[in-house]
């Protein structure tokens, strides 16, 4: 086997001790041992499956990326890429439905009020009073809370109101009724066409919300309707023709003062009211004053019965003179008598009731203040107190178990003047 040297490369002699070429000594050298093939194919083979593994997890790994990026996309919003086929992305954007995020949680957005508005066709004065709104308003908002000012006024009839109102997601409804104004009813003779005005304003962001104009008719302030269209009864609101405060009214009292005397011939020559007078009981006192006030009526003033249907049950309007009107046309039906007399009995400070039956109306008057016992005057009964027959206008005496039984009878309602004013009812007079 020939060895070489391992400092110069030349060729040694067996059992040579230096080079004969560079002469530095001879050390013992491996022998060169050449490869075989076979042992080089297995390296070369291992090399390339390293390779071919590796390419192949490298080509899985990116499929599984691309694999999870796509589910990721369906769950957020539908992309189009290179990789991703045109077919798939249209596919998956019809699976997709996009929920919006919710208006009222974005941040710096405004509060925004809207409202519903309902007001009555027709208004008739005597029963204002009784009217559940004039505006019927719903407001909301569509996110957070808000301050509004709702005002309500109708010209020329009414107080101008306003009223603060918190809105809020949820629906807030308020009725709005204005005040009158003082005169308002003494300027309604007849029917008349008006406007409700209206307006709703948020003081948050300080913009109108609605302003707009409704129209209305008012009727004539001696129109009566006892029953609305949706059977609920207004009878007490008949308290508006009762006007003891009217100029007729002191003019009735007076002539009544002039009956008393004659009837009495002398012994009560004034209208006293619950006032104890010497010679006569209390009843008698008051029983004497009601006779005289029915004669006044009819024997000074000259007044007469007009008899007529009365509607009293009916949801149809009914005209209804007042007292005023009553003595100045020496006329009224029974209901206008009635009202009339329970004006003179208010004004002497005694007790009247209004008593309404079907197809009629009576007064009554207590007999003395808080007694419980009641005279029945038949108002209508003007030509029967000139023929001095006193018992067909002064009906009977009732004591409380009479007057709670007659009260008792069908279709019977009973009226008590003194609530008028607890029920914030005014004379239209």
């Amino acid at each position: 086997m020939s060895r070489y040297c391992r400092h110069c490369g030349a060729e040694l002699d067996e059992g040579q001790p230096f080079c004969h070429v560079c002469g530095q000594p001879v050390a013992a050298v491996q022998p060169v041992v050449k490869k075989s093939k076979k042992g080089l194919v297995i390296v070369v083979g291992a090399v390339v499956l390293v390779v071919l593994v590796s390419v192949l997890a490298g080509t899985l790994l990116k499929q599984a990326l691309a694999n999870r990026g796509q589910e990721t996309s369906r769950t957020t919003r539908p992309t189009t890429t290179a990789a991703t086929s045109k077919q798939t992305s249209q596919t998956s954007a019809k699976q997709l439905e996009l929920i919006p995020f919710p208006q009222e949680l974005m941040l710096g957005r405004s509060t925004t009020v809207a409202c519903n508005v309902k007001v009555p066709e027709v208004i008739i004065p005597a029963n204002y009073r009784s009217l559940d709104y004039v505006v019927y308003l719903q407001c909301w908002t569509d996110r957070g809370t808000s301050d509004v000012l709702g005002s309500v006024e109708i010209p020329g009839f009414s107080q101008k109101y306003e009223q603060k109102i918190a809105v809020s997601r949820l629906e807030t409804e308020i009725s709005i009724r204005p005040p009158l104004l003082p005169d308002a009813a003494s300027q309604l003779n007849s029917t008349k066409e008006a406007q409700i005005v209206l307006s709703v304003r948020d003081l948050t962001s300080d913009t109108l919300v609605l302003q707009e104009s409704r129209p209305v008719k008012l009727y004539s302030r001696y129109d009566m309707q006892w029953i609305d269209a949706n059977g609920t009864p207004y009878y007490e609101n008949i308290l508006a023709w009762v006007t003891p405060e009217a100029e007729e009214i002191r003019t009735l009292l007076r002539l009544a003062a002039d009956s008393a005397n004659e009837l009495t011939e002398g012994a009560l020559n004034a209208i006293v009211g619950y006032q104890s007078v010497p010679g006569f009981s209390d009843e008698q006192v008051t029983y004497v004053q009601v006779i005289s006030m029915m004669h006044a009526l009819s024997a000074k003033l000259n007044v007469k019965y007009l008899m007529a249907p009365f509607s009293a049950p009916s949801t149809e309007l009914q005209r209804v003179a007042t007292p005023a009107q009553v003595i100045q046309s020496a006329g009224g039906l029974c209901a206008e008598t009635a009202v009339t007399i329970a004006s003179a009995i208010q004004a002497t400070d005694m007790h009247a009731v209004l008593i309404i039956l079907p197809g009629h109306m009576q007064v009554a008057v207590e007999t003395w203040r808080g007694s419980g016992a009641y005279f029945l005057i038949e108002t209508t009964a003007l030509d029967a107190v000139l023929e001095g027959n006193f018992d067909a206008v002064v009906d009977y005496d009732m004591d409380t178990a009479a007057w709670n039984q007659y009260l008792s009878g069908d279709g019977m309602i009973a009226i008590d003047c003194d609530l008028a004013g607890q029920l914030g009812i005014l004379a239209i007079d």
